[in-house]
């Protein structure tokens, strides 16, 4: 007994005093922590990859992402860190992510180990595939281009492929995946593994190691094309059901393509977006220069447009200094654009952008620098006014169609796509098809073509025997013609007599890419509103910005240029100047358009705009005319849009520079960020105020002329009270008027 109780008693002070210990020893390593923390900043510190270690020798070999290296030996008093505790030398691999506090001797006095993930995932979002995939019919081929670039490993990618479809389609169906053209996978629908998503809907995954198939020397450098392809069989009426909502095939689109980055792959400026990040940190020099703010505003778009999900931060500091290391992770991105027309690499992988080389870090002639360092002499990319645009020049190859019944394909295209807002559009089209069966000249009207532009049928062509359309030629109504724009192209084909049945002969076509939009005249539209804008604000513009908030200003000019420019793929061409915010406003001949972003702004001389200064909210027509006046207790902020010398303009601006207005603000920012949000805009103004947004059509409501409306607004003001009174009077007559008339005896009427 009595042993028992020396035993629990020897063993409960023994587990406290290792409790103690741990405290101690955890306290001890806090506190070696927060000395390096004290030391690193006086220390020169790299971001690197162990690359080799040699313990006997007290020296490492570190790898820095642009593919240099060089070896360290030890301080004597290193010290390692892991989650802010110390671990021993032995407990570091080849491969693992540092930061290195070298010291004045060249030395390594810090080693912190950090997370670092070489895994690259792209899914159907990445790409642009806002929506799932949804096909009809029961031919499907569908080709997916997934980027890729050499620092991706090869041997390890993997395509999982997400599935939704008809309960109508039959177990037998094939489904077929292809890798550069090369078929390497084939099933049928019963073999899937496959839950029910709802009634009627079927869901699967398929998941396949594309290591298995990819060829080194075949595969292209800049993109993996993987294609879907489907034969599905139904017993239902393939003319009137199989081209409808109950019979589909769908591609999920978060549907990704798995992989890794190499371990020790050198990147270069050419490679240096081709990295996995999670956020960009951009860097501007205090005093900002309108060549430098014009390099921020082209490259936030073009981050915008390709990396959508990418995090952005921007930063006005100071110039930072070579090799400093400014993000202590691996997965922020440093861009600092300064003066000047270098770009160079560091081994902290911070890039330096000079201004008069942003234009061709962000073209396609990035791929040409395949070193560290690059001085751009000259660059000019002038955006071509194409007069005649290829489906391939929009990005489309050849458009296939197969099956029966009403076989749709859609093109879609932005007003900025052909450069210029046009007069007129025309499209023609060439194609080849299966040719109608000629049993009889009455039977001939079973095949069609059918164009619709924005929703609207234009043209209903009957297909001949001859199997070919060359150069069909249609004028697409400019009433249809918006800033965001689609064609449907349907082949409607029923066989002869209608033999749907299930086994029947399917309809082919294919329209070729060489099909093209003419485009002729120029012009710009009568009213200015959201639901043109794109169509209007297109080549040289003008930028002006705040000089006394030249910081805000770009921040906010930046955040507006993308909200309607992403949908498009044209060039930014634009000029920026900083201007008082009294500035009475002038495009100049040089420019199209402009935009002002000018918060507090003071002149509202210009007609049309929307005053909101000073707590009032003052809507004018012209400078006689007035829609609405009022004040309110809120600050607001607002994004209307106009003309001055007939050419298009927008401004941005605040009730004045408070914190309320600048939420305001923020909050309009965020919301047009937003596609789908700015989609939905109407009007020619976007007010915020009050934590709420609203968009407002000036020219739906009538106008008071400036003279009648001191009238009648004054007799309002003065004597609302008589007015109320004589009005429920009047309604009262009125009303035993229609009584009496209504009460009449019928002998009397």
């Amino acid at each position: 007994m009595m042993k028992g109780k020396f035993f629990t008693v020897t063993l409960t002070i023994f587990l406290i005093t290792l409790v103690i210990l741990g405290g101690l020893y955890t306290e001890a390593d806090a506190q070696v922590y927060e000395d390096y923390i004290d030391q690193r900043n006086e220390l020169q510190n790299y971001k690197a990859l162990v690359y080799q270690i040699n313990n006997a020798q007290k020296n490492i070999v570190l790898h820095f992402l642009n593919g240099e290296r060089s070896t360290f030996n030890f301080n004597e008093d290193l010290i390692i860190f892991e989650d802010k505790e110390e671990i021993d030398l032995a407990e570091l691999n080849v491969g693992d992510a540092l930061i290195a506090s070298i010291d004045p001797d060249q030395k390594i006095k810090f080693l912190e180990k950090i997370d670092y993930s070489l895994e690259n995932i792209k899914d159907l979002s990445d790409l642009g595939y806002g929506n799932d995939i949804t096909i009809y019919g029961t031919n499907i081929n569908q080709d997916i281009f997934f980027p890729f670039s050499e620092n991706m490993d090869k041997e390890q990618m993997q395509f999982d492929l997400n599935l939704e479809y008809s309960r109508f389609i039959e177990p037998d169906s094939k489904i077929v995946i292809k890798l550069e053209d090369e078929e390497i996978y084939l099933n049928t629908i019963s073999e899937l593994n496959k839950d029910m998503v709802s009634e009627g809907i079927y869901s699967s995954k398929i998941s396949l190691n594309l290591s298995r198939y990819i060829n080194n020397g075949d595969l292209n450098d800049k993109v993996i094309k993987i294609s879907i392809l489907a034969d599905l069989k139904t017993r239902l009426n393939r003319c009137e059901e199989v081209n409808s909502d109950v019979f589909f095939f769908r591609i999920k689109n978060n549907s990704k393509l798995r992989s890794r980055n190499k371990a020790f792959f050198n990147y270069n400026i050419a490679d240096f977006l081709n990295y996995k990040f999670n956020k960009v940190n951009i860097h501007l020099p205090e005093e900002l220069s309108s060549e430098i703010a014009e390099s921020y505003l082209k490259l936030n778009l073009f981050l915008d447009r390709n990396f959508a999900k990418l995090e952005k931060n921007l930063f006005f500091d100071s110039d930072y200094k070579a090799d400093e290391i400014i993000s202590r992770d691996f997965k922020t991105a440093n861009i600092f654009i300064k003066e000047g027309n270098q770009i160079e690499l560091d081994k902290n992988f911070n890039l330096s952008l000079g201004s008069q080389a942003a234009d061709s870090f962000i073209s396609r002639v990035r791929t040409l620098y395949l070193n560290d360092e690059m001085k751009v002499i000259d660059f000019n990319e002038d955006e071509k006014k194409l007069r005649q645009l290829s489906l391939s020049e929009l990005g489309y190859n050849s458009l296939v169609f197969n099956g029966i019944g009403e076989i749709e394909r859609n093109i879609s295209f932005s007003s900025a796509d052909l450069g210029s807002n046009p007069e007129e559009l025309e499209f023609y089209i060439n194609s080849e098809y299966t040719a109608p069966i000629n049993n009889q000249s009455t039977d001939k009207d079973n095949s069609y073509l059918k164009i619709y532009f924005n929703g609207q049928l234009i043209r209903a062509h009957q297909l001949d025997y001859s199997g070919r359309i060359d150069n069909l030629h249609l004028d697409l109504p400019l009433y249809l013609f918006e800033q965001e724009n689609n064609l449907k192209l349907v082949y409607s084909y029923y066989p002869l007599g209608r033999d749907c049945a299930a086994d029947g002969q399917d309809f082919e076509a294919v329209i070729s890419p060489n099909s093209y939009l003419n485009i002729k005249g120029e012009k710009v539209d009568d009213v200015i509103t959201f639901n043109n804008l794109l169509n209007n604000f297109y080549g040289n513009g003008r930028i002006m910005l705040d000089v006394d908030n030249k910081e805000l200003s770009l921040k906010y000019a930046a955040k507006v240029i993308s909200s309607y420019r992403k949908l498009d793929s044209r060039s930014l061409n634009l000029n920026v100047d900083f201007v008082n915010n009294d500035y009475e406003f002038k495009i100049g001949d040089s420019f199209r358009w402009a935009i002002a972003v000018l918060p507090a702004y003071q002149d509202y001389s210009i007609q049309n705009l929307v005053k909101i200064n000073e707590g009032e909210v003052n809507l004018q027509q012209d400078s006689n005319e007035f829609v609405f006046e009022g004040k309110s207790p809120n600050k607001s902020a607002a994004w209307q849009l106009d003309k001055i010398d007939a050419k298009p303009f927008s401004l941005i601006t605040t009730s004045d520079l408070s914190q309320e207005s600048l939420v305001a603000l923020e909050l309009l920012s965020e919301k047009i960020s937003n596609v789908d949000y700015y989609r939905n805009l109407n009007g020619t103004l976007l007010l915020s105020s009050g934590g709420r947004l609203t968009d407002f059509a000036a020219d739906d409501y009538e106008t008071i002329k400036a003279d009648q409306r001191n009238f009648l607004v004054n007799i309002y003001k003065n004597y609302k009270v008589q007015l109320f009174i004589s009005f429920i009077i009047l309604i009262i007559i009125l009303a035993y008027l229609a009584y009496l008339k209504l009460a009449q005896k019928p002998e009397e009427k």
